[in-house]
């Protein structure tokens, strides 16, 4: 069985040893890059984690993560992976998506999330704040 067809039916434990040990997703990689040119890194928030492969790439590249998901066994299967020196850096949380409250830091009057995620949010976006507190985002 595939990925697809373990999400299909549900069985996220299936799905995530399915897909773990593959690469960080492309959308993610290319959007470090561009925060990268301008020198960022901050705070993630990694909705529905999974296996944690995007949330680990994070955390090699110096950012602070918010991995959520709903079901228990996506954090069984990052906090394993995450190296000792990235723990301090991780924070996990058992939540479905739409019961996610943000961080204070990415919830504000400059940010247009909501402080809950509300369904139809446009998950494109991606927001730290620099060295000097300005907020930087990126919107695909």
């Amino acid at each position: 069985m595939g990925p697809q067809d373990f999400s299909a039916i549900n069985d996220w434990p299936g799905y995530f040893g399915a897909v773990l040990g593959k690469p960080p997703r492309d959308t993610l990689l290319a959007e470090l890059a561009a925060f990268e040119r301008e020198g960022v890194t901050g705070l993630a928030v990694d909705l529905a984690t999974g296996e944690g492969r995007d949330a680990l790439e994070l955390l090699a590249r110096g950012w602070r993560v918010l991995a959520t998901d709903a079901e228990p066994a996506a954090c069984d299967h990052l906090r394993p992976r995450v190296p000792a020196a990235a723990h301090d850096r991780l924070t996990t949380a058992v939540v479905r998506f739409e019961d996610t409250a943000l961080p204070w830091s990415l919830a504000s009057d400059e940010c247009p999330l909501p402080g809950r995620i509300s369904p139809g949010v446009d998950c494109g976006v991606m927001g730290s704040r620099t060295p000097e507190g300005r907020r930087s985002r990126r919107q695909r």
